[in-house]
C-alpha cells in the first residue's frame, strides 16, 4: 500500500502530487505500468515518518524504494536524495505549522496551530489540530478532522467537515455545510441553513441548530439548546437536555435526567425516561413515553400521550388528545375551556388523579377522602 508520501522518480525529474496512488501516478503521466517501462523510464518511491506523524521534520523521514526492478540510470544515493528535496518541496507548500495568515483555496493541506487561517473553494485539509485557530471554512472546501484545542470560527457555503474531536470548538456553521462527526468535550456552537450534524458524543453540547438542519445522535452529558425550521433531533441520552424543538420538528429519544422544554407545531415526541420533564408540545405532536418521575405539562392540537407513569404530571390535554396510562401518583389536569372528549375511556390507578377543569369534576384512584374549601 502507498504511503505518504508517495512519488515517481524518472530520469530528468521527480513526480509528486498531492495524493500518493502509484498506478494513478502512472496515468497521469501516461505511462503503462508495465515490467518494460519499470526498467526503462520510472521508479516507485515513498519518503515517510517513521511514526505516522506528518507534523515531524522531513529530514528524518524514511526513504523507501516500491519496486523489485529498476532502470539503469537509478543511482540510489543520488535518486533518494532527489526525491527528499521534492518531498521537502512538497511539504513547505502543504503542512503548515504555527503559520499566520493563510489562506489555502486548492490542494491537500494539513494544519497544526497558527492563527487567522482560512480555507476555501475546492481544498482539503485532512487535519487541523494543535491550538490551530481557523476563521473560516467555506465553498466546496473539506476538513476530514479537527483535533486537539483547535478552535473553528466559522463553517458555511456547502463544506464539508468529517470529525470534531479533542477539545476542539466549532463556534458557527451555516448554509448547507456538513458536519458529521463530534466526539470527546467539542462544543459546537451554532448551526444554521440546511446544515446537518449527526452525530455529537462525550460532553459535547450543541447549543443552535436553524432552518431545515438534522441533528441525529447526541450522547452522554450533550445540550443540545435550540433546534427549529423542519430539524429532526434523533437521539439524546444520559443528561442530555433539549430546549426548544418547532415547526415539523421530531424529537426520538431523550434518556437519562433529560428535559425537553418546548415542542411545536407537528413535532414528534418518542421516548423521554428517567427524571425527564416534557414541558410544551403544540400541533398535532405525538408523546409517546414518559417514565421516572417525568412532568408533561402542555399537549394541544390532536396531540397523543401514551404513557406516564411513577411520579408523573399530566397538566393540560385538549382537542382530539389521548392520554392512555396514567399510573404511580401521576396527576391529569385538562384545560378550563376545552373539553376531553374521551375521557370517560381514561383509565385512572394507583393514586392518580384527573382534574377535569371543563367540567369542574375530580377523577381519583384509591380510597381518599374529599373535603370542599370553602371561599
Amino acid at each position: 500500500m502507498c504511503k505518504l508520501k508517495s512519488g515517481i522518480i524518472l530520469k530528468d525529474r521527480v513526480y509528486i502530487p498531492d495524493h500518493d496512488h502509484h498506478t494513478q501516478m502512472l496515468d497521469e503521466l501516461k505511462i503503462k505500468d508495465t515490467r518494460e517501462n519499470a526498467e526503462r523510464l520510472f521508479v516507485r518511491a515513498e519518503l515517510y515518518p517513521k511514526d505516522g506523524d506528518i507534523f515531524s521534520d522531513p529530514v528524518t523521514w524514511i526513504y523507501r524504494v516500491d519496486q523489485d526492478i529498476l532502470p539503469d540510470w537509478y543511482v540510489a544515493e543520488v535518486d533518494e536524495a532527489r526525491m527528499r528535496e521534492a518531498v521537502k518541496a512538497w511539504y513547505a507548500a502543504h503542512v503548515h505549522i504555527d503559520k499566520d495568515g493563510l489562506t489555502i483555496d486548492s490542494g491537500v493541506h494539513w494544519i497544526k496551530g497558527g492563527k487567522n487561517i482560512c480555507i476555501c473553494d475546492s481544498a482539503t485539509v485532512e487535519c487541523i489540530c494543535g491550538s490551530a485557530t481557523v476563521k473560516c471554512i467555506y465553498g466546496s472546501a473539506t476538513v476530514k478532522c479537527i483535533c486537539g484545542s483547535a478552535t473553528v470560527e466559522c463553517i458555511c457555503g456547502s463544506a464539508t467537515v468529517e470529525r470534531i474531536y479533542g477539545s476542539a470548538t466549532v463556534e458557527c456553521i451555516c448554509d448547507s455545510a456538513t458536519v458529521e462527526r463530534i466526539c470527546d468535550s467539542a462544543t459546537v456552537e451554532r448551526i444554521c441553513g440546511s446544515a446537518t450534524v449527526e452525530c455529537i458524543c462525550g460532553s459535547a453540547t450543541v447549543k443552535c441548530i436553524y432552518g431545515s438542519a438534522t441533528v441525529k445522535c447526541i450522547y452522554d452529558s450533550a445540550t443540545v439548546e435550540r433546534i427549529c425550521g423542519s430539524a429532526t433531533v434523533e437521539d439524546i441520552c444520559d443528561s442530555a437536555t433539549v430546549e426548544c424543538i418547532c415547526d415539523s420538528a421530531t424529537v426520538k429519544y431523550i434518556y437519562g435526567s433529560a428535559t425537553v422544554e418546548r415542542i411545536c407545531d407537528s413535532a414528534t415526541v418518542e421516548c423521554i425516561c428517567g427524571s425527564a420533564t416534557v414541558k410544551c408540545i403544540y400541533g398535532s405532536a405525538t408523546v409517546e413515553c414518559i417514565c421516572g418521575s417525568a412532568t408533561v405539562k402542555c399537549i394541544y392540537g390532536s396531540a397523543t400521550v401514551k404513557c406516564i407513569c411513577d411520579s408523573a404530571t399530566v397538566e393540560r390535554i385538549c382537542d382530539s388528545a389521548t392520554v392512555e396510562r396514567i399510573c404511580g401518583s401521576a396527576t391529569v389536569i385538562t384545560d378550563y375551556d376545552i373539553t376531553w372528549t374521551n375521557l370517560d375511556n381514561a383509565v385512572v390507578r394507583d393514586d392518580a388523579t384527573i382534574k377535569d377543569c371543563y367540567n369542574k369534576r375530580i377523577i381519583q384512584a384509591g380510597a381518599w377522602t374529599f373535603e370542599t374549601a370553602e371561599g
